[in-house]
């Protein structure tokens, strides 16, 4: 599954990445992308709805199909918000991680925007 979603707001900042990623000048490869592609996306709410949704979905699947019967809805749905967060946990520490080591290259800082809510 891939788990690489390069966002951009509008045109210029998305033929930008397109240079990068054609001239393989980013960590990631094109194939290694959300859908092998640029997102344009404005609205978290439909990112999240689109994208994020689904690993919400299969953790609640693979615990309701294990322990359904044997444990309460609140504790399943318990389960599978600590799973949720420990994955979202470990994405932005890889995004931490990335942004340090682009800082440290060359000794300076890159342009980078990064909201996270």
């Amino acid at each position: 599954m891939k788990y690489i979603a390069c966002i951009c707001e509008g045109g210029a900042e998305r033929a930008i990445l397109d240079l990068l990623l054609d001239n393989h000048k980013l960590k990631f490869e094109r194939e290694d992308l959300i859908e092998e592609e640029i997102l344009r996306c404005r609205s978290a709410k439909e990112f999240e709805n689109k994208y994020l949704r689904k690993s919400y979905d299969k953790f609640k699947s693979d615990i309701e199909s294990k322990y359904k019967g044997k444990l309460s809805n609140d504790i399943i749905e318990e389960i599978v918000q600590d799973r949720v967060k420990t994955e979202l946990k470990a994405g932005v520490q890889t995004i931490q991680y990335q942004i340090n080591t682009l800082m440290t290259t060359n000794g300076q800082a890159p342009f980078v925007t990064l909201f996270l809510h």
